[in-house]
């Protein structure tokens, strides 16, 4: 057992003891626990000092001035730009867009469009003039796929 010696804390070093402490047991659960925990913390902690980083242009924004004199910036307007970053922030994380997913293979159409078949037209709900030409995965904002139909035989070959 190995044995680490630690000395007392005093303002004068001669009255400073050495006091011997055994090595805690390590055990593997519970160092495996403080690591992870360790690093949970850190990444929400990186997430919130990113999410709170403001620009120039944001300090600009909520500078303070009277008359030409520079007084400070408000803190409500502060508290306001890293409330919508923040926002923004958890927004692109959790809910991508569609079509912003990138991938080496082929989007292929899902069974639930038309079979695997897709659908050969689609119209956008934010007013851009509809696709008539192609297959896609909705006929409301869908995104183009390759169609990939469901086949049902008799079960022989």
């Amino acid at each position: 057992m190995t044995v680490f010696k630690r000395y007392s804390v005093s303002r004068n070093p001669k009255q400073a003891k050495a006091v011997a402490l055994e090595k805690p047991a390590s055990n593997p659960l519970f160092l495996f626990l403080l690591l992870l925990g360790a690093m949970m913390a850190f990444i929400s902690l990186s997430h919130t000092v990113q999410a709170q980083e403001l620009s120039r242009a944001d300090y600009a924004q909520c500078a303070v001035y009277e008359g030409r004199e520079f007084i400070g910036y408000d803190s409500v307007c502060l508290a306001e730009k890293r409330a919508a970053i923040r926002y923004l922030d958890r927004s692109s994380r959790h809910h991508q867009p569609r079509g912003h997913q990138y991938s080496s293979q082929p989007y292929r159409c899902p069974h639930w469009a038309n079979g695997g078949r897709g659908y050969n037209a689609t119209f956008f709900a934010d007013g851009r003039p509809p696709i008539y030409a192609g297959t896609f995965d909705a006929t409301l904002n869908g995104r183009p796929c390759l169609t990939n139909p469901n086949y049902v035989g008799s079960g022989y070959y």
